[in-house]
């Protein structure tokens, strides 16, 4: 949710920052019982708002001591508009401010105060569909539900999952052949923007995945990710992932990303140890395509892949009292243990 993330940790950084404001545009005006609030310009701590409108329907003091309930905020940050109900209390006199932000369509709210050095942040049935509306022009459809409770970390500018996120209903489609659908499950995450990693942990309960030529059943076969990525440059980032099923898998892989999306995969490992369980909800898609279904499997076996170049040039794959027979294509192998090694370059 990368448009809440930026949104969140940008406000309360604002907020507790003790670097220099910058401010244009400011202007003060009553309307009725109330007051409005309205910038050109907001810049604190190298973060930028624009656009800024505050107004506040049952109180007309703004300083050294504001209290206000139900205010509505609209603002602007990196060109997107965004709309929130604010109350908030400040008392410049002893220091202290507190704040609650809630999206108009209550599915977030945000709060912190001046005591606490976390604020939290929570999401209620918010809809996917609503963080990508920009991205709709790349991709066919998205949409889904999202459950929890988040932390903002002020003086690390990062955010945390506080338990995991329970997401339900998610539909996505990019293409004819890359379809999400029903997919349910959990997900822990934890950004810190000032040292530029990122930690996602998930878990595929439910639903159901079309990628190219792989189906995937989650409910028959779950999924456990987890997916971290760094970097020493802000330049160039190391993405580390393990995907593991608890009874067949365990899928270990490196990839290195630049700025310009170009990427290297030095090193892939994938060790079956169910082939059996692995073939029925994962291999026996693809191979029924290529003409060996009702390929029966037992036994295990490995592959690792260790390359810096494209295509991947250096494989290596294990065999562990592994069986295989499809009578169709004539095929058989017993109690097979040992291994290959291939190289691209001889």
């Amino acid at each position: 949710m990368p448009v809440i993330t930026a949104l969140l940790l940008t406000l309360s950084f604002s907020l507790m920052a003790t670097d220099k404001w910058e401010i244009s545009g400011l202007d003060v005006s009553t309307e009725g019982s109330g007051v409005r609030v309205k910038l050109d310009h907001l810049s604190v701590a190298g973060q930028d708002l624009n656009h800024i409108s505050y107004y506040c329907p049952n109180s007309v003091t703004i300083y050294p001591q504001h209290q206000c309930q139900n205010a509505l905020a609209e603002f602007e940050i990196n060109n997107q508009k965004y709309e929130a109900f604010i109350d908030s209390e400040l008392n410049a006199i002893n220091s202290h401010w507190a704040i609650q932000l809630m999206s108009t369509n209550k599915q977030l709210i945000f709060s912190s105060d001046s005591d606490q050095r976390d604020g939290k942040v929570k999401l209620m049935g918010l809809q996917l569909g609503n963080l990508f509306k920009d991205a709709l022009s790349s991709i066919k459809s998205i949409n889904g539900i999202v459950n929890g409770d988040l932390a903002t970390d002020l003086q690390s500018l990062s955010i945390s999952s506080i338990d995991p996120l329970k997401f339900s209903q998610v539909n996505y489609e990019y293409s004819d052949d890359i379809i999400v659908a029903d997919l349910a499950g959990e997900l822990k995450v934890d950004i810190n923007l000032s040292n530029q990693s990122m930690n996602l942990d998930m878990s595929l309960l439910a639903g159901e995945m079309l990628f190219d030529q792989l189906y995937v059943n989650f409910a028959n076969y779950p999924i456990h990710i987890k997916l971290g990525i760094t970097t020493d440059d802000g330049l160039n980032f190391e993405v580390k992932t393990t995907v593991t099923n608890e009874q067949s898998l365990v899928l270990n892989s490196t990839v290195l990303v630049d700025k310009s999306l170009n990427w290297s995969m030095p090193f892939v490992a994938v060790d079956v140890q169910d082939s059996h369980h692995f073939n029925q909800n994962i291999l026996s898609s693809i191979l029924g395509i290529y003409g060996f279904g009702r390929t029966e499997m037992s036994g295990g076996f490995t592959l690792q892949i260790d390359s810096n170049l494209l295509p991947l040039n250096l494989w290596r794959m294990d065999f562990n009292d592994f069986y295989a027979l499809n009578p169709v294509r004539k095929i058989q192998i017993d109690a097979l243990d040992g291994y290959i090694n291939w190289n691209k370059n001889g």
